[in-house]
């Protein structure tokens, strides 16, 4: 890994870009945000999406104007010695946030497909799973992402597709008189966990072949505004098929959706169990995009090739940190309460601040060459 990293296409970075964000934990959505905010959720979600859009375009600038991958030696060649607190405190926390997700989903299967079955035996499955699929060259991850990232598409149109029959609450949809600014705002920051990817795209940004420039910041709009899409159309499902009570107290309003179809169909029953391994698939991809990072950022610190080593070793430690929580509401409440809005503030400080010092010392030093330049 410390050698070059095979070039992937721009189709593959929009593929990575998206699965990297939203997959992990769209299974939760949208209770947390209607229970916040009721029906003024449906604008927290435009808002949060929009967010994460302009920092994706600030990450993509940042990536270029340093020609620096990974995210370690972008960060480096950005803060120099002051380098390892903004690495650390990013990564720290898209892992913890990884742990809660992956804790979380174990829990969810647990209680509707696998009730005899202990918790950590479905953690231990699923981390194997992520290391070796996470431990592969770029290019073959990226390949798996590229594989599997339609199906999960197709998977959604078809859920859709059976769900019509089941939407009568049309009237969430309608704008609420009622506008409370604070439990709005708690709905964006409660929705950002969603789009917490790490350095992914720092680090996969300069990989990317392109003719263009400008198609890499395409690619990766492209990636945030399709995810932020595909949330509010399960909103409006969940929404109209559950009504705003429903959505606000069930634990996994999705899944009994699922559920719904997979009982009134009978010709096709089963359907609920089918996309929630889909949709396991799309978990660890997510996971495996992001711990790939990880191992070769930490690959790149050592300057060794024992990313393989680093990402198996990451992902056992995710996994028995995720078996040691003990229960889903243990893990909402350190992901909403603590973790969620710790990485929500120090994601909006650190990407802004340290696009502006990279372009600064960017232009300071094409400044400094072109006056050596001048003096010979």
């Amino acid at each position: 890994m410390t050698g070059p990293v095979e070039p992937i296409s721009k189709g593959q970075f929009f593929m990575m870009v998206a699965v990297s964000v939203v997959a992990g934990g769209v299974y939760l959505w949208p209770q947390y945000l209607v229970a916040s905010a009721g029906s003024n959720g449906l604008y927290a979600l435009p808002v949060t999406t929009g967010i994460a859009l302009v920092l994706t375009w600030l990450e993509v600038r940042w990536a270029e104007t340093t020609q620096a991958s990974p995210f370690l030696l972008t960060v480096r060649r950005t803060w120099g010695w002051f380098s390892w607190p903004v690495f650390l405190g990013t990564a720290v926390f898209c892992v913890a946030i990884d742990v809660i997700i992956l804790a979380l989903f174990g829990k969810m299967l647990q209680t509707f497909y696998y009730p005899n079955t202990p918790s950590w035996a479905i953690l231990a499955v699923i981390g194997l799973t992520v290391a070796w699929v996470g431990a592969r060259p770029l290019a073959t991850v990226a390949r798996q992402v590229q594989f599997w990232f339609p199906l999960i598409l197709i998977t959604l149109l078809l859920v859709l597709a059976l769900s019509l029959s089941h939407w009568r609450f049309y009237e969430v949809l309608l704008p609420s008189p009622d506008w409370n600014i604070p439990d709005w705002f708690r709905a964006v920051v409660g929705t950002w966990f969603l789009y917490v990817n790490g350095g992914v795209v720092v680090s996969l940004t300069p990989r990317v072949r392109v003719k263009h420039p400008r198609e890499r910041l395409k690619m990766a709009l492209w990636g945030i505004a399709f995810q932020g899409f595909i949330l509010l159309v399960l909103y409006v499902v969940v929404m109209t098929t559950l009504g705003p009570y429903g959505t606000a107290k069930l634990r996994w309003p999705i899944i009994y959706v699922f559920s719904l179809i997979s009982v009134r169909s009978f010709f096709i029953k089963g359907i609920g169990l089918l996309v929630t391994v889909i949709w396991t698939s799309a978990l660890i991809l997510y996971l495996a995009v992001h711990l790939f990072c990880l191992g070769w950022n930490v690959d790149t610190l050592f300057r060794q090739k024992h990313y393989r080593w680093v990402i198996g070793i990451a992902t056992g430690i995710i996994a028995g940190l995720a078996a040691f929580i003990p229960s889903d509401l243990v893990a909402r409440a350190l992901l909403f309460n603590w973790v969620n809005p710790a990485d929500f503030y120090w994601t909006l400080t650190v990407i802004p601040v340290s696009v502006a010092v990279a372009w600064f010392r960017h232009r300071h030093r094409g400044r400094s060459t072109a006056g050596e330049g001048g003096n010979t």
